[in-house]
């Protein structure tokens, strides 16, 4: 199965300027994630961190926080 992930591909066809940028929109919701461990409120076992998770923020380093942070829980609650 994760030689799926590994096969895919994409074709980046443009970019938009510095300025517009923001962490990734989409991903899994707050609501659907223990906040105190990082693991899922549907699967057992399965714990998210970083831009995976449902978060918008300005540039500036906000997601690489909310990517530390997080990561760190998930990382201790295993």
């Amino acid at each position: 199965m994760l030689n799926t992930f590994f096969g895919i591909s994409f074709k980046i066809l443009s970019t938009k300027d510095i300025k517009d940028a923001i962490v990734t929109r989409g991903g899994i919701l707050t609501n659907e994630i223990n906040q105190k461990t990082m693991e899922s409120k549907f699967i057992n076992g399965l714990y998210f961190c970083g831009e995976v998770i449902e978060v918008d923020a300005p540039r500036g380093g906000y997601n690489l926080q909310a990517a530390f942070s997080t990561g760190f829980v998930a990382g201790t609650s295993v």
